[in-house]
């Protein structure tokens, strides 16, 4: 077998680099938690590269160094411009240094060590024995797959080839070797088992195929980069098994009494083994030289005894070569896919700030969609029950069912209002809202003050320094800040609007609410005595009931299908996969994570149209319903006024379902923004800590004995580090850096093109801050003014849907800002 040597590398410095990164662009706190991840794989990658070891063990340990680097490559940007780490390798055929700042040439040169073990722990195998055999022909298969990965890896980071062994041919080549090595055992395999010589010949001949295609790269576009000892082993293997594939083909046709092939395909095998041969030298491996000699001899006895069989006895006429059927070749043999990635991730808390921007962005896409598919099914919702109030529906089959006294669904309705204590629950909800939406509020704005008392004390010392003052002005370091600020104001005055609608409605409602939690005297006080009820009136609304069971079913449908796109929209978070998106643009990751969401909208769609096929038989069947009760005019009044009530406490017990519903969402949405609120004051108080300390020392620098006459302040005031005061993580890989003065814009705030690459915030900003309140312009305008609510009958829109005057890429209500 052809035995291949690992690459050596140079010791390097995980820790100090990487440390200072994730201090600087996460937090101090951040980096001390990570201290022993990064000694761990320090650690690790000094071990595999001192070892000189060939076990499973250090084979193992070579793909968990290969997964670590996955998660690194991901959430560190090493490379010249930015963490600089240089990797040093040695070539594993001619030792030749290869230096790069790159982590997927440190990845690359981990995955070649990983196959190139395998394929010496295939070496080493006993292949005397049939578990021997077995067990080195799926390690040179693993080692086929290996370096099919890692050409696969090294086409995507063209850097790599820098290094020979790790162009494409060099392992293009290595993958077709170590099939033929595979190839090579299953053939042992083969003959030890005894297997036929049509079956082997097959074998053999493709294990040539494998041999001939290494050879080609050899004598090709490596010609000139890998030893030509390389080349001449393998054109000696190459032969044997044509060889082979022959002298087991005229075996089988001696068999088939083919006398004549026999001769022509030993002749033939007896010529590739001559070529074997020649390429044999005083430095070809001595167990090499043993397998061609003995199979040579056999090949060429075998072709003595047919030629001298044939000649006295059979006289069958040897055919042509070219008359010669072509052997076909037959795999057993295939790279085998490297195992999954190691799951544990010391670095899974460290989320790059590009892939939380798209992140961010791709949930605002995801909220928007799940937006309009709820708006869509509430406004249906609606239309479903103006239609049977219109219809007093289900009123008119009540008062048909129970004429008199209570009804039962009635009684039950009641009873469940009269347990909570309705009005004073309801009561309370709207109080504990209001009280949590005006704490939510006057956190925003102490967070705003903040903001504006320092920029307040930056102009005042503007002012009085003059030229002097000559450090960044802060309404240059703040408009992330105030961005974040004005979306925070918008969720806010979004959930104000929603908290009216739902006051409103409790308006509207109240008074049926506080009739069903009263005495039922007084519910039935207010039920007409519909009159005696005939059998045949309760036959005609058999049909109604039918379509209305239907519309209850349906509508019932739609629910569940709207709390699993809810459920599906809660459990979406696709940063892994942004980062592991290499080679696809972010917006082809938004696209296909989007596609999740078309099965369950397609049943919406198809749910919404069946909706309106039964609204219109519903009316239909009221039509036929009111002709028949019309016809019985004795009662009709007082039938009509029992039926409108029926309907109005029906009504009524929806909405304070509805109420409720909407009162605790509100609650939970104010809940969870005061979370977010007070991780913002916190950040807006450390910006402001660290400005008060930079103005303290500046203006005692300035007001020194030493420093009176107009002089340039040191660097570290004058060019002040942004990243000390952004509020987010500095953009990495941005394809257009963006001024050291123009911050990228905070996480989660609404942009309008969604790329991977955000973009600039508004030259506005630069030049001023904006009022707090106000958005900039490129981000959209300021919501409209608050109207007036929707009339009777027409819902207004549920938490996380936003009113129809608002702009769709507001966040809903209900969700609390990422």
């Amino acid at each position: 077998m052809i035995h291949i040597e690992k690459k050596k590398c140079d010791k390097i410095d995980w820790n100090k680099p990487l440390n200072k990164y994730i201090t600087s662009q996460y937090s101090e706190s951040s980096a001390t938690q990570h201290n022993d991840a990064l000694s761990n794989m320090q650690q690790l990658r000094e071990d595999l590269r001192n070892t000189q070891d060939r076990s499973d063990q250090v084979k193992d340990l070579w793909f968990r160094y290969y997964s670590l680097l996955a998660s690194v490559e991901s959430r560190f940007p090493i490379r010249e411009g930015d963490v600089k780490i240089s990797f040093v390798w040695y070539d594993s055929f001619k030792g030749k240094k290869v230096s790069l700042y790159s982590v997927f040439y440190e990845r690359a040169c981990s995955l070649f060590n990983y196959s190139v073990l395998l394929s010496q722990l295939g070496e080493i195998q006993n292949r005397s024995t049939p578990d021997g055999i077995k067990l080195a022909a799926g390690y040179f298969q693993a080692a086929a797959g290996g370096f099919n990965e890692l050409r696969e890896y090294a086409t995507k980071h063209p850097e790599c080839s820098q290094s020979v062994d790790l162009n494409t041919d060099c392992l293009s080549m290595l993958t077709s070797l170590h099939l033929g090595q595979a190839q090579n055992c299953v053939i042992d395999k083969a003959v030890k088992d005894g297997m036929k010589d049509a079956i082997v010949a097959k074998l053999s001949g493709q294990a040539a195929e494998y041999y001939e295609t290494t050879v080609g790269l050899l004598n090709g576009p490596l010609k000139n980069t890998i030893d030509r000892a390389w080349a001449a082993n393998v054109e000696i293997w190459m032969y044997m098994h044509k060889a082979s594939a022959q002298y087991r083909t005229a075996l089988h046709a001696a068999s088939s009494m083919k006398f004549g092939e026999q001769v022509a395909r030993l002749l033939i095998a007896d010529r590739e083994m001559n070529e074997a041969k020649k390429r044999l030298t005083r430095n070809s491996p001595l167990d090499l030289k043993e397998i061609v000699d003995k199979l040579a001899a056999t090949i060429s006895a075998a072709r003595t005894k047919a030629e001298s069989d044939n000649d006295t006895a059979y006289h069958d006429t040897p055919p042509l070569e070219g008359q010669l059927a072509k052997i076909e070749p037959k795999a057993l043999v295939k790279p085998t896919p490297l195992p999954d990635l190691n799951p544990y991730d010391p670095f899974s808390s460290l989320v790059p700030f590009q892939v939380k921007e798209a992140a961010g962005i791709y949930a605002d896409m995801r909220n928007d969609l799940v937006r309009k598919e709820i708006a869509n099914l509430e406004d249906h919702n609606e239309i479903a029950k103006a239609t049977l109030s219109s219809l007093n529906l289900p009123g008119a089959i009540e008062a048909i069912d129970n004429p008199e006294g209570i009804p039962p669904a009635l009684s039950t309705k009641m009873q469940t209002v009269s347990s909570e204590n309705g009005p004073d629950m309801v009561n309370e909800l709207m109080a504990t809202q209001a009280t949590l939406a005006k704490e939510d509020a006057t956190m925003l704005q102490k967070a705003v003050e903040i903001l504006d008392k320092e920029e307040a004390d930056d102009n005042e010392m503007r002012q009085k320094y003059g030229e002097r003052w000559a450090r960044t002005p802060s309404h240059t370091l703040t408009p992330t800040y105030r961005i974040e600020a004005s979306k925070y104001k918008g969720h806010l005055e979004h959930a104000a609007k929603s908290d009216a609608f739902v006051k409103q409605k409790w308006t509207d409602h109240s008074p049926a609410v506080h009739t069903l939690c009263g005495p039922s005297d007084s519910v039935l006080q207010s039920l007409s005595d519909g009159g005696k009820s005939s059998k045949q009136s309760s036959v005609d609304a058999d049909a109604l009931r039918k379509v209305l069971t239907s519309l209850d079913s349906l509508i019932a449908s739609r629910e569940n299908l709207k709390a699993e796109l809810q459920q599906l929209s809660n459990n979406d978070e696709i940063s892994m996969k942004l980062m592991a998106a290499q080679g696809l643009s972010y917006d082809q990751v938004y696209g296909e994570e989007l596609r999740k969401y078309e099965p369950i909208r397609t049943k919406l769609r198809e749910n919404l149209v069946q909706q309106e096929s039964l609204l219109d038989s519903l009316r239909h069947e009221h039509e036929s319903f009111i002709a028949k009760q019309n016809s019985d005019t004795a009662g009709q009044a007082a039938r009509q006024r029992r039926e409108h009530m029926l309907t109005t406490y029906s009504n009524a017990f929806n909405a304070y379902n509805e109420i409720k519903a909407g009162m605790r969402e509100g609650i939970q949405f104010y809940t969870n923004l005061q979370e977010v609120l007070a991780k913002f004051n916190q950040k807006c108080n450390n910006f402001m800590t660290t400005r008060t300390t930079e103005k303290n020392e500046l203006s005692a620098q300035l007001n020194s004995p030493f420093n009176m006459s107009p002089s340039t302040p040191s660097p570290s005031y004058n060019q002040p580090s942004l990243y000390a005061y952004s509020p987010q993580q500095p953009q990495i890989h941005h394809q257009q850096q963006s001024s050291p003065h123009q911050p990228p814009p905070a996480y989660g705030s609404t942009v309008h093109s969604y790329t991977s690459t955000p973009p600039t915030p508004p030259p506005g900003y630069v030049v001023a801050p904006p009022p707090y309140g106000a958005p900039p312009s490129a981000y959209g305008a300021p919501p409209p003014a608050y109207g007036a609510p929707p009339p009777y009958g027409v819902a207004p829109p549920p938490y996380g849907v936003a009113p129809s005057a608002y702009p769709p890429q507001q966040p809903p209500y209900g969700n609390a800002p990422n």
